[in-house]
């Protein structure tokens, strides 16, 4: 029993932390203020965190986390309904975590190696989803180019998108399944494997 409320006073904490890194700045926040924002002393954050920069770089790993988990693919489906259900969850996600999106996934605290590798697995965890899907184990240079340059594309609608509600989401959701198979066929990926995602 002591052991889950160790684990629920963890969780407690993160998220009221995440909540806060997502409407302030990493520097604009002291360990003192964070822990009367969340009600708790500072030794109890030390306790869970060791540090700050450590509560931080647990609201990137809780985020990147959420965010590949909501958009595993189910691969019972046919690739077509992956590829848009995947894609649609990401929608969702950006647009239910705006400010996370902005301040935690691109904001962070200056070059720090540990948040660049935390915040570059999902764009990796999405390059393997698409080349399995496509049913390859590894990408040729034009391919690495095309699915890195899609995946940024895909990121920038997601963060354009997400505060408007002028424009229904199977819009950039098409722009973005249709992206997709531009770059690959722009990459030279063989129609008969295209027409899989058609």
């Amino acid at each position: 029993m002591q052991r889950l409320a160790t684990d629920e006073r963890h969780a407690q904490l993160l998220a009221g932390a995440r909540g806060l890194f997502a409407v302030h700045a990493f520097d604009e926040l002291s360990t003192a203020e964070i822990a009367r924002h969340l009600g708790v002393s500072k030794g109890l954050l030390f306790h869970y965190f060791g540090t700050k920069r450590g509560l931080y770089v647990a609201t990137v790993q809780a985020a990147v986390d959420e965010l590949i988990a909501v958009t595993e693919p189910d691969p019972s489906k046919p690739l077509p309904m992956q590829l848009l259900e995947s894609m649609s969850a990401y929608l969702e996600w950006a647009r239910a975590n705006q400010s996370e999106q902005t301040q935690i996934l691109m904001g962070g605290i200056g070059v720090d190696d540990e948040v660049a590798a935390i915040l570059h697995r999902p764009r990796a965890l999405t390059h393997q989803r698409v080349l399995r899907a496509l049913g390859m184990t590894e990408a040729s240079p034009p391919l690495e180019l095309a699915i890195a340059g899609w995946i940024g594309f895909v990121e920038g609608v997601g963060r354009t998108w997400a505060p408007r509600h002028d424009i229904p989401r199977d819009v950039p959701l098409m722009q973005i399944v249709m992206s997709l198979q531009t770059a690959l066929r722009t990459a030279g990926v063989d129609e008969a494997v295209l027409a899989l995602l058609d």
